[in-house]
């Protein structure tokens, strides 16, 4: 029984949508493949949190935004640039 193979088209492309997976991508530089002395600025995010406590989803979100992170053996510098930060309600142990 011959059976089509299946195709994924995946979301619609839409103008002016953001792409999450190219968006947020860290710039080029020398150093992983770029061309030598051109760097491209880091995107501006805004961060909406309910609360910014430590240990909060916050936390885990936005403090990778600021200061990078590890996976493994490797440090990733921050993907964006954090450059605004609303926090709807302020916690007992509130860090924001």
């Amino acid at each position: 029984m011959d059976t089509a193979p299946m195709i994924y088209y995946g979301p619609p492309s839409v103008p002016g949508m953001v792409n999450s997976m190219h968006s947020l991508a860290p710039s080029q530089s020398a150093s992983d493949g770029g061309r030598p002395g051109l760097s491209l600025p880091r995107k501006k995010i805004a961060a909406v949190c309910s609360t910014f406590h430590f240990r909060s989803h916050a936390d885990n979100f936005v403090m990778r935004c600021l200061e990078g992170y590890w996976i493994g053996q490797d440090f990733h510098d921050p993907p964006c640039e954090v450059a605004s930060l609303y926090i709807d309600q302020i916690h007992q142990a509130d860090i924001s």
